[in-house]
């Protein structure tokens, strides 16, 4: 379903000529390490260890954990860098999606047919075929845009789970947005920083799937928890310490924002936010997470205590309009 580029990564890596990597795989492909570390010790005389932790992001590099087992390269697929800098040499691998778009963007037409112009937008596994959509919309007499690549972005129209610029910059122009892809992490984040309307062309599931209902719900569940957390008087601000995640200092404002206000705060670490570790602190009536901003919203169920990113803790001390984050909801 994926292309993983086995000879390409094959040949950087005769070149480099580790003694031992570590692969890094999200939760979709952790079913190919198996085969991709038998290929590549078979090949080579290279030692291989598959990461079994969860891989998120590109903000999300395992050097750390390659550090502490001794490997001098970390190959990670299914991102974009995202990091300017890393403690050791990372190959990055895309992970290109195989599948057929063009069956499921033509399924998409009548749930588009209100808009007359379509922003087009995709994960790294899809961005490259928004060429092909683009031309199947036009065909059926849609205006097509894509966004131009920048932030985070390495590719038009591709988007992250916390960088929307090239949805951004076009969204001023658009009736709507077409994501094609898998999921709701991405398109959901999407309905919630533009405001437009935004389907779901699924290729691996051969579904077409409207947003609105998801982002009204989460939208509502957010204004409950920045409701609950002006409430607390004692916080906790996380940091996270995956390498991109890492934001100490913007913890620290936030500390002090606290302390102005006459709230109490404690700076906490870890590199995994469970819900059971965040039970053991009894004390704690609120959290602000400096982290990944998606954690507070994807994960807001599982949370007994109110837990807000930076943008919603700029509205509960009253920085930021509650309007500035719904757009049109």
């Amino acid at each position: 379903m994926f292309e993983l580029e086995e000879e390409k990564l094959l040949r950087n890596l005769t070149k480099i000529r580790p003694k031992l990597i570590l692969i890094q795989l999200p939760e979709g492909l952790k079913k190919e390490g198996f085969a991709l570390a038998q290929l590549i010790e078979n090949r080579t005389n290279i030692d291989v260890v598959v990461s079994a932790d969860p891989c998120y992001g590109g903000c999300d590099v395992a050097t750390d954990e390659a550090s502490l087992l001794g490997a001098e390269l970390v190959v990670h697929y299914g991102h974009t860098p995202f990091l300017s800098k890393t403690e050791m040499p990372v190959i990055y691998v895309r992970a290109r999606s195989r599948m057929n778009v063009a069956k499921v963007v033509r399924k998409a037409i009548p749930t588009l047919s209100p808009y007359s112009v379509i922003g087009l937008v995709a994960t790294v596994q899809n961005a490259s075929k928004l060429k092909e959509v683009k031309k199947v919309l036009e065909d059926a007499g849609k205006r097509v845009l894509i966004g131009k690549k920048k932030g985070l972005a390495k590719m038009d129209g591709q988007i992250l789970g916390c960088d929307y610029s090239t949805a951004r910059s076009i969204v001023k122009s658009v009736d709507a947005f077409l994501f094609v892809g898998g999921g709701d992490f991405h398109p959901l984040g999407l309905a919630m920083k533009t405001g437009k309307k935004v389907i779901v062309a699924d290729p691996y599931r051969n579904e077409i799937v409207d947003m609105d209902s998801l982002a009204r719900i989460t939208l509502n569940q957010r204004w409950m928890a920045i409701e609950k957390a002006r409430k607390a008087k004692k916080f906790g601000i996380i940091i996270g310490l995956k390498p991109g995640q890492k934001k100490i200092s913007e913890a620290v404002k936030i500390r002090e924002k606290l302390k102005k206000s006459g709230r109490k705060s404690v700076l906490l670490a870890t590199r995994e936010v469970m819900t059971e570790s965040l039970l053991d602190f009894q004390d704690i009536e609120a959290f602000v997470i400096t982290a990944c901003p998606r954690i507070a919203i994807d994960d807001s169920q599982r949370f007994s205590k109110p837990v807000l990113n930076p943008e919603e803790f700029s509205i509960m001390i009253g920085e930021r309009p509650w309007e500035d984050y719904v757009k049109k909801w």
